[in-house]
């Protein structure tokens, strides 16, 4: 992820419990690496590259902002491509439902 800009402002509130798709299994908290892309609940998300916030992502833009510090990163062309992929699989999986 390339990023955007940044703000230097941080909020007070806690982290929000964070879940992660694996193999269509939600694992509870994991945390995901820098640059990582995940699927919770059919949200696309990455942690922010600042302080780590989980941030979710527009797919059409490319783009994530930060709703705690400000940061906005630009996906990769491979992460918007796994992004891609991901959301595939979750699609294909509630078809089966």
């Amino acid at each position: 992820m390339s990023r955007k800009e940044s703000s230097s402002e941080s909020s007070p509130h806690p982290d929000p419990p964070m879940t992660r798709q694996v193999g269509g299994e939600p694992v509870s908290g994991v945390e995901p690496g820098l640059g990582q892309i995940w699927l919770d609940g059919g949200v696309l998300a990455c942690a922010c590259p600042d302080c780590g916030a989980p941030m979710s992502i527009r797919l059409w833009l490319r783009l994530a902002d930060c709703w705690r510090c400000g940061a906005s990163v630009e996906l990769t062309e491979e992460q918007e491509a796994e992004a891609i992929r991901l959301l595939q699989n979750w699609e294909n999986e509630m078809a089966q439902r």
